[in-house]
């Protein structure tokens, strides 16, 4: 598509007992690195730290948020799935599961944290949320993944009246991979256009 690009392994998704800071530091860390004006890209939980980065970080011109967990101060992507007002098959799935029904259980979360580190290690990063939402000040797309079963498309609805503009998109949690041509032309695009819709 010719736009230059960079990718951020977040320490959460590589070692489970990673924090939110540490995801936030490696954000921070590849826009530096880059060094000039740029628009970034959350997908599910990455929305948190994304959220928490692009409040101060100057770099940051133009956010998407695809499928992902557009957090404001005070949520996190466990009370968000939580909040969903339409819940898909996998969420009904898992919260008739014992697991699940403790992990979606948000004022019972730390005791099922300090119980099991296995909980804790995987459910931590899931239940922090971002000191302050860059959203709030950076333009922003949010890209609808309306055959979506982890966040349903009435939550992303919801979370996209947060954004500039609102894009949807006939794709699953993974349309990344399954529908990579049509997010790369949407990313493209918005990118060309220095970051303005």
């Amino acid at each position: 598509m010719g736009i230059e690009s960079a990718t951020v392994s977040l320490p959460s998704q590589i070692q489970v007992s990673a924090a939110l800071a540490a995801d936030v530091a490696a954000i921070e860390d590849g826009l530096a690195a880059i060094g000039r004006p740029t628009l970034v890209v959350a997908h599910s939980y990455a929305g948190v730290p994304v959220s928490q980065v692009s409040a101060s970080n100057p770099l940051t011109v133009r956010l998407i948020f695809i499928s992902a967990a557009m957090a404001d101060v005070g949520e996190s992507t466990l009370s968000l799935l939580a909040s969903d007002p339409d819940p898909s098959r996998w969420l009904r799935f898992l919260t008739g599961t014992r697991f699940g029904t403790r992990l979606l259980d948000l004022a019972g979360i730390r005791a099922t944290i300090r119980r099991r580190r296995d909980v804790r290690d995987e459910v931590f990063v899931l239940a922090a949320s971002p000191s302050a939402a860059g959203w709030r000040r950076v333009p922003s797309t949010y890209v609808v993944l309306t055959r979506d079963l982890l966040f349903s498309a009435a939550l992303q609805r919801r979370l996209a009246r947060r954004a500039t503009e609102t894009v949807e998109v006939a794709g699953h949690h993974v349309a990344v991979w399954f529908k990579a041509r049509t997010i790369a032309t949407l990313i493209a695009e918005r990118a060309r256009n220095g970051g303005d819709i």
